[in-house]
């Protein structure tokens, strides 16, 4: 079986529970006349090559030194569909319509990964809980070097998401995750935005040169610590929306032309005097 170079994905599918994943692809080749993995079970695979790769149901995985590589289009990814506990090391997945898509899949470690020029970087979706991520390279995509929908609980370590056209690293509807020694610059927009997110944990970030440094939109009890955060062209801090609470912003170095705007919420904490 052959599916190549089509706009979005060679294969794709959005199973609705554990489920949908039986099925059954082999001897597929893929854009760049690579191949097409699919696995539906515990796997383990190293030093391959490849067009895309679909894990679903298949946890308790380990991937080492897996490289996922378009020519013609920025067209498919790894897909990862419930699958737990599972290790991915040494993964590049870049020039694809997403690097790496994780669905309702839990407590899995990523480390060193770059995911490079995609339309999305890194992208969790749908209660995708406890990932830990080390090591991540995700820059130049054309929307987000890091996504969050709907994942609670996971940690970004050694981060760089450099240049993405929309943000660098954006958290939605997800709450209590945590993002540490993480480098977002010169992204278009802002380099990291929250939006109705709560209790999640910023440390050590750099964010320059973004039209906003960090940003916070209805989203509460929030701690940014020990971060510098200079020379966004709007702010260097913008909270706005309902809810904006008890976000604690201490230790922080800030050199912006405006260092921060309040538009709405309350009893945010600073060590900072705001003038």
């Amino acid at each position: 079986m052959t599916a190549k170079e089509n706009q979005y994905y060679d294969i794709y599918f959005s199973p609705s529970s554990s489920s949908d994943c039986s099925n059954l692809f082999q001897n597929v080749t893929g854009s760049g006349n690579r191949p097409i993995e699919y696995y539906n079970y515990s796997v383990n695979l190293e030093n391959k090559t490849l067009a895309e790769l679909i894990l679903c149901n298949a946890s308790n995985s380990n991937l080492t030194n897996i490289t996922i590589i378009s020519d013609i289009y920025q067209n498919n990814a790894l897909l990862v569909y419930y699958t737990n506990n599972s290790n991915f090391k040494d993964i590049n997945s870049s020039y694809h319509f997403y690097g790496i898509y994780l669905s309702s899949s839990s407590n899995n470690t990523f480390q060193n990964i770059t995911t490079n020029s995609n339309y999305d970087g890194i992208y969790l979706y749908s209660s995708s809980f406890f990932n830990t991520f080390q090591n991540i390279t995700t820059n130049s995509n054309s929307e987000y070097g890091v996504a969050l929908f709907s994942s609670d609980s996971n940690t970004f370590q050694n981060v760089t998401a450099n240049d993405n056209k929309y943000y660098g690293i954006c958290i939605d509807h997800s709450n209590s995750n945590t993002l540490q020694s993480v480098t977002s610059n010169s992204n278009s927009q802002d380099g990291i935005y929250l939006s109705s997110s709560n209790s999640n944990t910023l440390q050590n970030i750099t964010a320059n040169s973004n039209r906003y440094g960090i940003s916070l939109s209805s989203s509460n009890s929030n701690n940014i610590t020990e971060s510098a955060i200079t020379s966004n062209s709007n702010y260097g801090i913008y909270i706005a929306g309902s809810a904006s609470d008890n976000n604690t912003i201490y230790n922080n170095f800030f050199n912006n032309t405006n260092n921060f705007y309040i538009d709405s919420g309350a009893d945010n904490y600073w060590n900072t005097t705001l003038n």
